[in-house]
This record gives C-alpha cells, sequence and structure tokens, in this order.
C-alpha cells in the first residue's frame, strides 16, 4: 500500500467519522493542558529563582551563624581580590512607643534587621521617601513596616524605642530583595543600622541573634568560582557545626524543594486527567471502529492485509492524539502564563513565563503515548474482522485470545507506571500510582458490573418508555457503561482525594497543638510590670 493511497482512504475514513473524532481529540486535549499548564508554571517558577538567585540571596556568598561571624572568616574574605561585604544582623524584639507619646506604653513584637552601608550587593531595597540607604538610615533611625505604624498608631517623624535607645522613624521599608513576600513573619519588619543595633543593647547574653556576611565577589566571576570561594570559606571555619556557607545558586533549597513537592503531586493530578481522556479516547475509538465494521470488511475484500488495515486506523488515531495534542499544549501554555497574572500575590517570586517547549513536547509526547495505549485494545479488532462481512452482516470480528487480552492490560499498566515516573521523577513514586490506579480502576469496573447486574434484573414493564429503554441500553453488552462509570469515578476520585488530603494536613497541625495551648503570649514584660498585668487577667478570667 503506497503512501499517497494510505492517505486518500486515511481522509475519506475522517470524512465519515469527523464528530467521533474530534470528540476523541478533545479528551486528549483537556488532560494534556493539565499537564503542560502545571510543567510550565513548575519549570518557571525554578527559572525565576534561579534567574533571581543573587537578588534572593542580595550577595553572590552568605555566610550566616547564630554566633558573631569568626574574626578569621572576615580576614579570609578581606584576601579575597576586589571583593565587597557588609554585615546584616536579624533578630525578634519587642519594640515600644515611648513615654510622652498619646499611644505611651503601645508595644508590638518585631523582627529587627540591622544592615550595613552597602546593603544590598543585588536586588533593590525598596523605600518611602525612596533614596539612597545611607540617607535615611543612621545610628538614630530606623525604617519600619507600615503595618507597624498602623497598629501601633504612630507615624514617620515619631519617636520609637527599641531595646534601650530611642530611634527616630524616618521612613517605611516596603520590600527587600532577601526577604520572600509569601515567608513567614513573627511581626512586623523594623530595619536599622548595625550601629543602631549596637546602641540598642539588644544583642548580651541571651538573644536570639542570627548574623550574615553578604559578600560580592569581582564583576564577571563564574558559579564556579562562586563555588571554589565557598569552598575555600568553609575549610576556614573552625566551627562548621554553627557556620553556615552559601551561594546565589543555593539561596531557598527550602522553597525549591517545597516547589519540587507541589509540582510533582500536581503532575500526578493532571495526569489522572489525561488517563481520564485516555478512557474517552477508548470509548470514542471503539464507537468509531463499531460503525466502521463495514468498511474494514471492504477494505480487507479488495486486498488489503490486516496489517495494513490496523496500520491505517493506528495511523489516524496518532494523527488525531497529535493535533488534540498539540491543541491541548498551546492552551496549557496560555494558562500557565495567565496563573502568575491572577496569583501575584501568592507566589513568592516574581514569575515570567514564557513559551515552554520542554513541557509543551513532554505534554504532546504524554498525550499521543496515551492515546495509543488507550486505543491499543479496540485496534486490536481490526486485525479480526472477516471479509465475508461483506456479504453477511453478522459476521462480527473474532474475540481476542485471552493472552492477547491479558498482553494488551500488561501494556497498559507498564504504560501508566512509565508516564507516571516521568510526571513524579521516580520509579517508586510512579509505580505507587499505577498500582492506586490499578486498584481503583478495578474496584470501579466492579462497581459498574454490578450496576449493569442489577439494571438488568430490573422488570421492563417498570415506568415510562423512557426509563425502559435507558435501562436497557445501560445493561446491553458494548453499552460503554464500564467505561463511563470509571471515568466518572476517576474524576471524582481526584476531587474527593485533594480535598481529603487538605482535611487531613489541617487536621495533623490542629492535632499537633497540645491542648493546653495558650490563647496569647505576652513578651517582654518586665518584673515591675507583673503585678499589673496579672491582676488584669484575672478580671478577665484567663488562666
Amino acid at each position: 500500500m503506497t503512501l499517497t493511497s494510505w492517505l486518500v482512504v486515511a481522509l475519506r475514513e475522517f470524512k465519515g467519522s469527523a464528530g467521533r473524532l474530534l470528540f476523541f481529540a478533545a479528551c486528549l486535549s483537556v488532560g494534556v493542558a493539565a499537564v503542560v499548564a502545571v510543567a510550565g508554571l513548575s519549570r518557571a517558577l525554578d527559572d525565576s529563582i534561579q534567574g533571581q538567585a543573587k537578588q534572593l540571596l542580595a550577595a553572590d556568598l552568605a555566610i550566616s551563624s547564630r554566633r558573631p561571624i569568626p574574626d578569621d572568616m572576615v580576614a579570609a574574605v578581606d584576601a579575597m581580590a576586589d571583593a565587597r561585604w557588609t554585615r546584616v544582623i536579624e533578630l525578634p524584639s519587642v519594640v515600644s512607643v515611648p513615654g510622652g507619646s498619646q499611644v505611651r506604653g503601645s508595644s508590638l513584637l518585631c523582627e529587627l534587621k540591622a544592615v550595613g552601608a552597602d546593603y544590598p550587593f543585588y536586588g533593590e531595597l525598596s523605600m518611602h521617601p525612596p533614596g539612597p540607604i545611607s540617607g535615611l538610615l543612621n545610628p538614630q533611625t530606623a525604617l519600619v513596616d507600615p503595618e507597624l505604624l498602623a497598629r501601633l498608631g504612630i507615624a514617620v517623624g515619631d519617636d520609637l524605642r527599641i531595646g534601650d535607645a530611642i530611634f527616630e522613624i524616618a521612613g517605611t521599608v516596603i520590600s527587600e530583595p532577601d526577604r520572600l513576600g509569601a515567608s513567614f513573619a513573627i511581626g512586623p519588619r523594623v530595619l536599622m543600622s548595625t550601629e543602631g543595633l549596637a546602641r540598642s543593647g539588644l544583642t548580651g547574653v541571651g538573644s536570639r541573634v542570627e548574623y550574615r556576611l553578604l559578600i560580592q565577589l569581582a564583576s564577571g566571576v563564574s558559579q564556579e568560582e562562586v563555588s571554589a570561594a565557598a569552598a575555600a570559606l568553609r575549610s576556614v571555619s573552625k566551627d562548621p557545626a554553627f557556620v553556615r556557607v552559601e551561594t546565589y545558586a543555593e539561596a531557598q533549597p527550602n522553597l525549591r524543594r517545597g516547589l519540587g513537592r507541589v509540582g510533582r503531586f500536581l503532575g500526578l493530578v493532571a495526569l489522572v486527567s489525561l488517563l481520564v481522556g485516555g478512557i474517552g479516547v477508548a470509548q470514542a475509538v471503539r464507537a468509531w471502529l463499531t460503525g466502521r465494521l463495514d468498511a474494514i470488511a471492504v477494505l480487507r475484500a479488495i486486498g488489503m492485509r490486516p496489517r495494513e488495515v490496523f496500520g491505517l486506523f493506528l495511523g489516524q488515531t496518532v494523527a488525531l492524539a497529535l493535533a488534540g495534542s498539540a491543541v491541548g499544549a498551546l492552551i496549557g501554555n496560555l494558562v500557565a502564563k495567565a496563573v502568575p497574572r491572577l496569583l501575584t500575590d501568592l507566589l513568592p517570586v516574581t514569575v515570567h513565563v514564557g513559551w515552554q517547549p520542554e513541557a509543551m513536547i513532554r505534554g504532546i509526547g504524554l498525550g499521543v503515548a496515551v492515546a495509543a495505549l488507550f486505543a491499543l485494545r479496540p485496534l486490536i479488532d481490526v486485525l479480526r474482522v472477516p471479509p465475508v462481512r461483506v456479504l453477511r452482516r453478522d459476521a462480527d470480528p473474532l474475540p481476542v485470545s485471552r493472552l492477547a487480552a491479558a498482553s494488551l492490560t500488561g501494556a497498559l499498566a507498564v504504560g501508566i507506571t512509565t508516564t507516571a515516573t516521568l510526571q513524579s521523577g521516580s520509579l517508586a513514586r510512579g509505580l505507587q500510582f499505577a498500582v492506586g490506579m490499578i486498584v481503583a480502576t478495578g474496584l470501579l469496573s466492579v462497581g459498574a458490573w454490578l450496576v449493569m447486574r442489577a439494571v438488568g434484573s430490573v422488570p421492563r414493564d417498570l415506568g415510562t418508555v423512557f426509563l425502559r429503554h435507558g435501562l436497557a441500553a445501560l445493561a446491553r453488552p458494548g453499552s460503554g457503561t464500564l467505561g463511563a462509570v470509571v471515568a466518572l469515578g476517576l474524576g471524582v476520585l481526584t476531587v474527593l482525594g485533594m480535598y481529603l488530603i487538605q482535611g487531613r494536613l489541617t487536621a495533623q497541625l490542629d492535632a499537633e497543638l497540645p491542648d493546653e495551648a495558650p490563647t496569647a503570649f505576652l513578651i517582654d514584660i518586665q518584673p515591675e510590670q507583673w503585678s499589673r498585668v496579672r491582676s488584669i487577667l484575672q478580671e478577665a478570667g484567663a488562666e
């Protein structure tokens, strides 16, 4: 059979079954769109984090410790050619409004951050009023989060007590490059100079302080040179258990791991939707071929071999799967582009989603593979259509052997495992997913069979003619009830599964809260204040 004749016959077959085949393509498009959207957004998030790595660290290198940075490590940094460094010190503390104010005594738990004049080396520190940090921060001033002003009822220009010292509020800090917008915070931010922190006296014994040394290397250094500099600093450290050295390439590892886990989970959820689409593909192909049995018999009668007929319909299936998957990949990429615009406040970094060819190719490949896997069983019937059907309409295709049916089922299980492994990045997770899908499909199939048996036993004179014919259609052989129940069941399983996971996480967090956990914490109460505080609590009936 030549390629030209194959194309002519394939086009004629498509024209005769356009409606069913378009439904076939639509089943795949939805699943592929979900796969591409998840993969594209996950890749864009990771690329954005890597692309903004220096801004997220605000330096090329950072040395951090719960103890003051050792002098020998500072000396090692000074010995690096063209290296610059600045200190960053962070600690939680209570700030208050000093005496003489109308809101005297108001206090608030905050996160203090003391920085040097060169902070930050990369990224932008957004302040109001705008300007260089050296023009706003000095040993007598501080910048505060706008939330602090609202909660304490004060304004820019007022005084704020921090530790043992009084500071003038010189402005507000809007954002910092090394502080993610979605990160956990115990209170509003207060930005001050390192000299100002020394005035406050808050870094004494018992303070919970994190020290960092931000380092900028010579311009144009490669990532390998940055890694070599980090290794050299690690070798200098005499107490590596308390000193951590990280490069910009290693910045925000917990965030990236968390996003990776979320991406794998959503990737498997998207794969479920693609497999549900695969069931729809199998149903569509079966209905399509059932309506083309006479045409297949004619093709056999005029001399086409069974494998040529099989290749004809398999080629059409793959071509339609390719077209449907391509449309789904395009829709998925557009969805991935739209998500960052809709969820700007929920994303940890600024995400720019461009065209994701890798995700699109992956989605198209998965779509074609799933279509071929699920269409293989009905396509096998093409090999068994007898030419005599041209003369005898009751000559149905011969049933496949048990060995062939088992082989096809095994190929489908292997295919599901392979696609799940690709989506999750782990063979173990792929096997777990495949086993779960097989068990769920088996249970749903048993449920569908029970429904068909129950419907088949209902008296045929029950109810209206519509009810009688509807029940009969559900129970008749080849009705598609099995595939419909399995597809709907898997869809409900996905939605219900995500709901249950959310409920389980919430319940786990609630269970970890001790029964005697306090309703509120009072922090930084001085000894001379305790008697009055205790009386207030007793009057309120607190324990």
